[in-house]
């Protein structure tokens, strides 16, 4: 499941500090609240809060950053498939060449 960009949804950069974010997070508040945008608008509005709740709390945020950090990692690398190792299939293949081979000479008896 795909993590939600806190800072994207606040439109900061990573290494923005507290009064930055405090800063982007009124802003948007005040522009997405129900009450002022209408209730369309709620679940932006609910991932504006969340997203500020983690970024304003150095513990939070520092958790969030790190699964995020071995997140990207387990993209740039994802794990290979055993099926589609090439050693796997030349394997299968040997095995089955063996096996018709050996009915072969099976059915020569």
């Amino acid at each position: 499941m795909a993590r939600k960009d806190y800072y994207l949804i606040l439109g900061v950069s990573r290494k923005e500090n507290i009064r930055g974010i405090q800063e982007a997070f009124r802003e948007l508040a005040k522009r997405f609240h129900p009450d002022r945008a209408g209730p369309a608008e709620t679940p932006r509005f609910q991932d504006i809060q969340e997203a500020y709740e983690v970024l304003s709390d150095p513990e939070k945020r520092k958790l969030y950053n790190r699964e995020r950090d071995q997140d990207e990692m387990r993209a740039d690398f994802p794990p290979e498939p055993i099926f589609s190792r090439p050693s796997y299939s030349l394997r299968c293949m040997t095995l089955k060449l063996s096996v018709h081979r050996l009915s072969l000479c099976m059915s020569a008896f």
